[in-house]
């Protein structure tokens, strides 16, 4: 038996005994974490707090704390919480992918796992006018610039971005690349090898 399991089970017999009256406050959270008797973290208590507040045996109020719930009317019982078995089933990584993917377009998600920009506050007029004035400069745009490692001139506009903000950069060093998959991939293929071991943080991207 886990630590809080055991904790809510010996406040639950107090309550059942009487020692705890309906109605009643008990102790805080940083209280219960406190005194010698439990001895425990205060995640520990809350967990047990909570695991008592789904039994309907404890009970919230705002900015009040913790209090005993009221005895509840003959013949009610308040179901006991179901334990949840974790069962393996089989993913299509491509389907999960798309579904995420379409999500984004749905104006009521906020999509945490693909960073997009809203575009609504994008000064549109301003942009179309620097698009005007390039498409007017270059009659015939050469698109293999635009492969990695890049633009020459978005590249150099990058290096005086960052001069201008205090960080110095050689040109020859930043590469322009179609998208965040192809950096890691190339990033991958300049510091490792097939069977080495990556570090990455969790949760990760």
């Amino acid at each position: 038996m886990k630590l809080y399991e055991k904790l809510a089970d010996e406040i639950e017999e107090a309550v059942r005994r009487g020692v705890f009256a309906p109605g009643e406050k008990i102790a805080s959270v940083r209280q219960a974490s406190q005194r010698q008797r439990y001895g425990v973290s205060i995640k520990t208590v809350l967990h047990a707090y909570a695991i008592l507040e789904s039994r309907g045996v404890l009970e919230t109020r705002p900015q009040s704390g913790y209090f005993v719930r009221a005895k509840p009317a003959a013949g009610v019982r308040h179901a006991q919480p179901k334990r949840m078995i974790a069962t393996a089933s089989e993913v299509d990584v491509s389907r999960l992918v798309l579904s995420t993917l379409r999500s984004i377009r749905a104006h009521d998600a906020v999509p945490f796992g693909s960073p997009y920009p809203d575009p609504g506050p994008f000064p549109w007029r301003r942009i179309n006018q620097y698009a005007n004035a390039i498409a007017r400069r270059h009659v015939s745009w050469n698109f293999i610039d635009d492969l990695p490692p890049g633009n020459p001139e978005l590249i150099r506009q990058i290096a005086r971005r960052y001069a201008e903000n205090g960080v110095p950069v050689d040109p020859e060093e930043i590469v322009i690349t179609v998208g965040a998959t192809e950096a890691i991939n190339l990033s991958l293929q300049a510091v490792a090898q097939p069977g080495d071991t990556v570090a990455v943080e969790s949760p990760t991207y």
